[in-house]
């Protein structure tokens, strides 16, 4: 069975900072728990993407620490695309 994401696997490996969405309707341990959206070195430049039911959009520095997060909305068919 897979170990849930470390840090280092979240962290961006050549940029300041990485997009990961997680489904959280997953298990930790399933493969596609989370992906990295994208790698960017501003932050106003966060990829475009839409947050479903279930699933959290978080971005974390190259020292694998959170630097912000948004989490989906709560009604089944809306989705949301966060602002920074």
């Amino acid at each position: 069975m897979p170990a849930p994401p470390s840090r280092n696997e979240l962290a961006p490996d050549d940029r300041r900072f990485s997009a990961v969405k997680f489904d959280e309707w997953k298990a930790p341990t399933d493969p596609d728990f989370y992906y990295k959206v994208a790698e960017f070195d501003d932050s106003d430049a966060l990829p475009v993407t839409s947050i479903g039911r279930g699933e959290s959009l978080v971005i974390y520095n190259t020292d694998g620490n959170t630097v912000a997060s948004w989490e989906g909305p709560d009604h089944p068919t809306a989705s949301k695309i966060p602002d920074i």
